[in-house]
């Protein structure tokens, strides 16, 4: 009993130091005392969902072998490490936490991917501080960019119209007194609109072939600009816009031919926005690389007409422009012209329609028969750029 008594105590007291002559009474009053002061083992922390297996040091504790150990702790690590939150470098963000919070966002303002998307229609409703915004926006851009030409991006086309007379076929065109009414309403608009911007190109001597420089308070004021700014549509000549529809006639043909030689640099030269995504659509589906087309103009059976022009200062920078002046022109035009279009296999023979009565034009080419075409298009020129005017869109006489 005593070896017993002198076993546990050592146990319990392997941290002191015991001597040989000491009897079992005193053993066992400094065992009893020893135990007390001892502190139970720490666990390790419990953490939701583990199975750990509880290991004691103590003498009564059952016995664990040292893979159930190893096993243990390998699960309760894996168990930290899944929990356990990355920790953040002081001055980045945390970054999924970001995203989540954009999503939750975009959630609860936007319920589906359908209703978060804006319409175009909705863009275009800017106040006007947002617009003024804009405006500072591109001069910043001017200024820092000085190569660059903000002002050159492209533009919706300016609100040109179609008029038509009210006196020729009144019935079959406005079936209703109100529909004449109106119509003759949205002329007189048109024709004053003109009259405006016409005024605009005169005051800046941006008229194509026009030199309006040296212009008297009384040729401004009393004889010559009061009655020359209601001829937009007049085909005189000496009219304001007579060099501008020679220029736009020249254009129109050199377009047309670019077309029948597969010339798509100069289509994409004379051409811009939607007509031109349609010009060359039609260039590359209808006609064969292997054919041959020879475009003709004849003569125009009207003379070409501006039917409506708008324009607005376009370059809005703080500096004057190195070329030209600020304004940027939209013109609406009458083409009535009568017009051929021949086409030739590889081996030269003819596929087009034959003309009646006509001969032979040399080099193998026989005439094709004229037709009468008659078209609305849409001229744009930018006046501070150093290049040629350029067909926009392409108008439809609904009547």
């Amino acid at each position: 009993m005593a070896s017993a008594i002198y076993s546990r105590s050592y146990v319990a007291c392997s941290r002191f130091i015991i001597p040989r002559n000491t009897s079992c009474s005193q053993l066992r009053r400094y065992a009893t005392a020893n135990t007390k002061e001892q502190k139970p083992a720490r666990r390790p922390p419990k953490i939701p969902g583990s199975r750990l297996i509880e290991i004691s040091s103590s003498p009564e504790a059952p016995f664990v072998s040292q893979s159930a150990k190893k096993n243990a702790f390998r699960n309760r690590d894996s168990i930290v490490q899944k929990t356990k939150k990355p920790e953040l470098v002081k001055g980045i963000p945390d970054r999924r936490a970001a995203d989540n919070e954009v999503s939750n966002k975009s959630q609860t303002t936007h319920p589906s991917n359908t209703a978060s998307k804006q319409s175009p229609r909705d863009l275009n409703k800017l106040t006007e501080e947002e617009q003024l915004e804009q405006v500072e926006q591109i001069l910043a851009m001017s200024r820092y960019m000085p190569t660059a030409d903000p002002w050159g991006q492209p533009v919706d086309t300016l609100d040109v119209i179609l008029p038509h007379p009210i006196f020729s076929g009144i019935r079959p065109r406005f079936p209703t007194y109100r529909a004449i009414i109106s119509h003759f309403w949205e002329n007189r608009m048109n024709d004053g609109k003109n009259a405006t911007s016409l005024l605009l190109l005169a005051k800046a001597n941006a008229i194509p072939g026009i030199d309006l420089s040296r212009a008297t308070f009384f040729q401004k004021f009393f004889t010559q600009w009061p009655w020359r700014l209601l001829s937009t549509q007049s085909t005189r000549a000496g009219s304001w816009l007579e060099p501008f529809r020679d220029t736009a006639l020249a254009r129109y043909k050199e377009l047309n031919a670019a077309i029948a030689q597969h010339d798509e640099k100069q289509v994409k030269r004379l051409t811009a926005s939607n007509y031109q995504d349609n010009t060359l659509h039609i260039l590359r589906k209808n006609q064969n690389p292997s054919h041959t087309y020879i475009w003709r103009f004849h003569r125009e059976v009207t003379p070409t007409k501006v039917l409506s022009i708008r324009s607005t200062e376009g370059y809005l920078g703080i500096e004057e422009p190195k070329f030209g002046n600020r304004m940027m022109v939209h013109a609406l035009l009458k083409f009535d012209t009568e017009q051929s279009l021949e086409i030739y296999d590889k081996r030269g023979k003819a596929l087009h329609k034959l003309a009646d009565g006509e001969t032979s034009l040399g080099q193998g080419t026989l005439p094709a028969q004229r037709k009468r075409v008659t078209e609305y298009l849409v001229l744009e020129k930018r006046m501070w750029y150093d290049g040629p005017w350029i067909f926009r869109e392409q108008l439809y006489d609904s009547t």
